[in-house]
């Protein structure tokens, strides 16, 4: 019992990293209610895309949480940074490529799930947008994975909190503005496809955020535990 237990402890940072991973994706799609009926619907179908290329990311990040914490178990640092290094460079080219295929789909993709012209037309913008995070959160899932192999759990929990408390006003303003960003006919295509290219530059941004911090915390050797501390 002791041992579940604290194999239970060991798993709340990554509780908690989930939950404001998953709050800023709620707090998103929030904005995009606030935004219209056709940049809601766009939204959804964009970030049901995103989600799904996400997986090939987590594909190598899990390779990379294995190799890390083989790694690390065994107390080869060398060979916990070669590892790394080459896990990023998959994810580069992985989301280098996820990037150029969204860029040459999005003429057609967005017929695939609508038929409405109105959502056709915001979702291309929205997967424009879309496209530009692809190597940003290709090199922030991969990361994850390498730190969660790491046993750097805590720190992956609070730099993911902090990302959801600095990204929170960001969303709240754009939705505050959306008289600005949308103009005033709510049901002009203009003015949602400007209101899901606002909100779909928010939230890459903050991919991008996300990918440059984790990289720097890579950069260093704090995460690097060896043996049975790892």
């Amino acid at each position: 019992p002791a041992r579940v237990l604290a194999a239970a402890v060991s798993g709340i940072p990554l509780l908690i990293r989930t939950v404001a991973l998953r709050a800023i994706l709620v707090l998103t799609a929030w904005v995009a209610t606030g935004l219209g009926e056709v940049t809601l619907a766009s939204h959804q179908v964009a970030l049901t895309i995103w989600i799904f290329v996400t997986y090939a990311f987590d594909a190598i990040a899990i390779a990379a949480q294995a190799l890390t914490g083989q790694s690390l178990g065994a107390g080869d640092a060398r060979a916990a940074r070669a590892a790394t290094t080459l896990m990023v460079r998959w994810g580069m080219i992985v989301g280098g490529l996820a990037m150029v295929a969204l860029i040459l789909a999005r003429p057609w993709l967005p017929g695939m799930f609508t038929p409405e012209k109105d959502v056709q037309t915001v979702l291309a913008t929205a997967l424009s947008v879309g496209a530009l995070s692809m190597p940003a959160t290709a090199i922030f899932c991969v990361l994850d994975g390498v730190l969660i192999g790491a046993g750097d759990t805590r720190w992956l929990a609070w730099s993911m909190v902090a990302l959801l408390a600095a990204y929170g006003p960001v969303a709240i303003g754009i939705r505050w503005l959306r008289p600005v960003l949308v103009g005033d006919d709510p049901t002009s295509v203009t003015g949602q496809a400007n209101g899901v290219l606002w909100l779909w530059l928010a939230f890459t941004a903050l991919m991008s955020v996300r990918a440059t911090v984790i990289w720097l915390r890579s950069r260093t050797e704090h995460w690097m535990r060896l043996g049975s501390a790892a």
